[in-house]
């Protein structure tokens, strides 16, 4: 009778355990999906905020931001050769904060431009344009929204 009841109690017990892992299993899996919506609502935001700042076309594919430029990964940034890998490489000086850069480039290559967010809400674009053979670089700064608090955004 004794060892029927230690049987029941650890089956009991074991039974609970595992219910309670496949619960924690389950509300984990849920909170990795929230993050990642709310980082891609956090992102969207950002991108939003930076395209109005400097009058960029917003509806636009986010490959295609007009007729003359074009959204490009950092990973091909490469594939336009070393003297555009270079250029980028100087105006991509976004202090520690700031949002991921949007790299775009002119169809004939003879621009480019990185925008970002700084930590404290600041849009800047920074630009190099060819210009007889040389590049010159500007730099512009408008104020934007803040950066959102991921803790913040509501997931419906």
């Amino acid at each position: 009778m004794l060892r029927k009841q230690k049987t029941i109690i650890l089956f009991t017990l074991s039974f609970i355990l595992m219910i309670g892992s496949l619960a924690m299993i389950s509300a984990n899996s849920e909170k990795d999906e929230n993050i990642e919506l709310k980082t891609e609502i956090l992102l969207q935001h950002t991108r939003n905020d930076i395209m109005t700042s400097f009058y960029l076309d917003k509806t636009l594919s986010a490959r295609e931001i007009s007729a003359n430029y074009k959204e490009i990964e950092f990973d091909e940034i490469e594939d336009y050769g070393w003297e555009i890998a270079t250029e980028f490489d100087a105006l991509n000086q976004g202090p520690i904060g700031s949002t991921i850069p949007i790299f775009l480039i002119k169809e004939d290559n003879s621009e480019l431009v990185v925008l970002y967010k700084e930590a404290d809400g600041t849009n800047v674009k920074q630009s190099s344009k060819k210009i007889n053979g040389k590049w010159e670089r500007a730099k512009l700064e408008v104020k934007g929204e803040a950066i959102l608090d991921i803790n913040t955004i509501e997931i419906e």
